[in-house]
């Protein structure tokens, strides 16, 4: 991880209406994005793969709420598979998918600072225990932020990467 990037998470907090911090609402939002961005990823290669593929089908056969592909977890094991991720970040993933299902099936599941067991799963991000002296000061959040960005990150290069190769072949064609 880059240390510009994990330091614009320092000092950053997501606040809900009455001026607490909001964890939920921040792994929550966060697991969307990244179901978002690994689902355009492995969209990227569906039509690498096949050219004729139509978009919309295929997000509303993989992707939507019934879909084969309808959450991180199952992403993230298909992209590990098809080597569009590494198994660090595959290992991340399910990390932040275990936080999500914590989150959202605890309503009243407390922030990271007061819950032992989400703040070491947030250290257990390789994201992080590869880099923990870029994250030296940081609090959990901040680290949470700043490896979910790196991801998000990641995936946006990959699926650029495949769709621009897929562009030039057909230009070479």
């Amino acid at each position: 991880i880059r240390k510009e990037l994990a330091e614009r998470h320092t000092g950053v907090h997501i606040h809900d209406r009455m001026g607490q911090f909001d964890h939920r609402g921040m792994v929550l939002r966060a697991t969307c994005e990244l179901e978002n961005e690994l689902g355009a990823l492995l969209l990227a290669f569906f039509k690498s793969q096949n050219s004729t593929l139509a978009e919309a089908r295929v997000r509303k056969d993989l992707f939507s709420e019934n879909g084969f592909l309808s959450s991180l977890g199952r992403m993230t094991k298909l992209a590990g598979y098809l080597g569009l991720i590494s198994d660090d970040e595959a290992h991340d993933f399910r990390c932040i998918t275990a936080l999500r299902n914590q989150y959202a099936h605890v309503p009243r599941r407390d922030q990271f600072y007061r819950d032992p067991e989400a703040a070491e799963q947030v250290r257990e991000l390789k994201l992080f225990r590869n880099s923990e002296d870029i994250f030296e000061g940081f609090d959990e959040q901040g680290i949470f932020l700043a490896c979910k960005e790196h991801l998000v990150a990641i995936l946006q290069a990959r699926s650029t990467l495949i769709t621009e190769s897929q562009n030039v072949n057909k230009v070479l064609d």
